[in-house]
């Protein structure tokens, strides 16, 4: 009976707990997104440049090319706003250059990008990437340590003559160090690119030096005075150092005239000469401008010449037909007088028909080219006193012109003289205009 009891309060007690109400279950907090730092915009420090880029969601598939493309276009930004910065101060023209470093630029920094971190937001997902200075610069320095000091080993074993083989040097010197130009910014320390650019410099003092020096001429005197020839002729010139005398062998030397599309390039021989043969005329030309000077482009190449700004020395050449018909004009002048003929008008017109095989009409419209000589003179009028003579310069001057196309071929003062008389300025204008005529026929055309 005691045990049948103490089973039915067990049950009841079992009942109760069961029937009782239970309680509910405790509300989980929601979790908050952290956002990470450097989402905020990160700051370039000395060991980092950063880049973050934010898309929608659904745009992700090219998040981590977007933003190592942005991280590029900042260190491009750096490199062409510090190169310029350069460029300014030097007065160094780098555009030759400017693509061929950015490459190498970008190429080498990119090595040292790190791997790309996100962080997704409810609408966004935004991407960061970091460029990591230290390494990168530890390498940076050690390579241009090695190759500053081989440029400089190179420049140092240049010596004072004028040689291809200096030429050479100087190229192999500046290929070196050029794509190093321009990291001063980047690897915090402007001394990295003054090294390089004192270098660059000297170099381009050494180039300047040898043009100063470098004399290319023509050989034959009357070409000197007057540089003009038939078509098809040949012509000498010397290339020479005027501050040693010697005459300089294996200089490329360039031939060019805007008449034709490409130019003729020539080398030096032992002797310091260059021989050439001037082009015929085109079909429906009567004459055209050549220009001879050294050609930099090939000595050292198209973009180190252009980096120096160099201005080499040049010959000019005008070339007309083989048996030019010329309308010819005059001009002459002595002190304030005009005068309507001269022996200086015959000595031109037999020049011209024995150097150049010419003849002269008297219509501009038949003739293949159209020739201008002025004369000017002027009363020297220092005169010591009245026991000295009258003194007067008179100088000349030609003007050569295409009769089809109008274009100027030969514009240049050839020759000047003096006379003198003790009684009249008039006689001694006359007298240096004789003594013009003399110039002409013995120097010019003689």
């Amino acid at each position: 009976m005691r045990f049948s009891k103490h089973v039915f309060l067990l049950g009841l007690l079992l009942f109760i707990i069961n029937c009782s109400s239970k309680p509910s279950p405790a509300i989980q907090p929601s979790t908050k997104l952290v956002k990470p730092t450097w989402l905020e915009g990160s700051k370039n420090d000395s060991i980092y440049v950063y880049s973050v880029y934010k898309v929608e969601k659904k745009d992700t598939s090219n998040l981590n090319s977007l933003v190592s493309n942005q991280l590029k276009r900042m260190l491009e930004d750096d490199f062409l706003n510090h190169l310029k910065n350069i460029a300014d101060s030097t007065s160094l023209d780098f555009s030759p250059y400017k693509h061929a470093i950015l490459q190498e630029r970008i190429l080498r920094a990119s090595k040292y990008f790190t791997k790309p971190e996100r962080f997704i937001d409810k609408n966004n997902v935004y991407a960061l990437v970091k460029f990591d200075k230290k390494p990168f610069i530890k390498t940076f320095e050690s390579d241009l340590s090695d190759a500053l000091a081989q440029a400089q080993q190179i420049f140092n074993n240049i010596n004072d003559n004028i040689a291809r083989e200096n030429f050479e040097s100087v190229s192999k010197s500046m290929d070196l160090i050029i794509n190093y130009i321009g990291y001063g910014s980047l690897v915090s320390s402007d001394i990295v690119d003054e090294d390089i650019v004192q270098l660059i410099l000297n170099l381009k003092s050494l180039i300047n030096n040898y043009n100063d020096r470098i004399q290319l001429a023509y050989k034959t005197e009357y070409l000197q005075k007057m540089p003009l020839v038939n078509e098809s002729k040949r012509v000498q010139l010397i290339s020479k150092d005027i501050l040693s005398g010697t005459m300089l062998r294996g200089l490329w030397i360039e031939a060019k005239s805007k008449s034709f599309d490409e130019s003729d390039l020539l080398i030096s021989k032992e002797d310091g000469s260059i021989e050439y043969q001037v082009r015929a005329l085109s079909e429906f030309s009567n004459g055209y401008e050549l220009h001879f000077n050294i050609s930099f482009n090939t000595l050292l190449n198209k973009e180190l010449a252009k980096l120096f700004g160099i201005k080499p020395k040049m010959c000019k050449l005008s070339v007309i037909s083989k048996s030019p018909q010329i309308f010819f004009e005059n001009s002459i002048k002595n002190v304030d007088n005009r005068l309507e003929d001269s022996p200086v008008v015959d000595a031109i017109k037999k020049c011209f028909a024995k150097k150049y095989s010419a003849s002269f009409i008297n219509d501009r419209k038949e003739s293949s080219i159209a020739l201008t000589l002025d004369v000017t003179t002027e009363e020297n009028t220092d005169k010591i006193s009245k026991i000295y003579p009258n003194f007067v310069h008179a100088s000349g001057h030609l003007t050569i012109m295409d009769s089809n196309s109008n274009e100027q071929l030969f514009n240049q003062k050839i020759f000047e003289e003096s006379g003198s008389d003790f009684n009249s300025i008039e006689k001694a204008g006359i007298n240096s205009i004789k003594n013009l005529a003399k110039v002409v026929s013995l120097k010019i055309c003689g």
